[in-house]
């Protein structure tokens, strides 16, 4: 299995524009498409992760620290090898994902 083209659009759009409205678009499509209704999705998780940046960014700090957390709590439980197959670390992203929750809270 390689690294899905959308996923690598996901995070050049993530990390190079921050348009994380386009981001949750093109992930939610390819979601839709491998795993749909499984709302425990990795995929959903990293959706969520942009979802909760757009929310920071316009203040909305509830909805921001609410995707966050649940963003955290997918990755928490999906297994290793999943992650480790996008090329992440899944102890890393998890501690990033604190690392935001704590910034959206102060």
């Amino acid at each position: 299995m390689g690294i899905p083209k959308e996923f690598v659009s996901y995070l050049i759009h993530f990390h190079g524009t921050q348009d994380f409205f386009e981001c949750h678009e093109i992930l939610e499509e390819y979601w839709k498409e491998v795993d749909p209704r499984n709302k425990d999705s990795h995929w959903v998780a990293f959706i969520l992760l942009a979802v909760s940046a757009y929310h920071h960014r316009r203040s909305n700090f509830s909805g921001a620290e609410k995707t966050a957390k649940r963003a955290r709590h997918i990755i928490e439980s999906t297994n290793n090898e999943t992650i480790s197959l996008l090329g992440i670390n899944k102890q890393e992203l998890i501690s990033l994902i604190q690392t935001r929750i704590e910034a959206i809270q102060s």
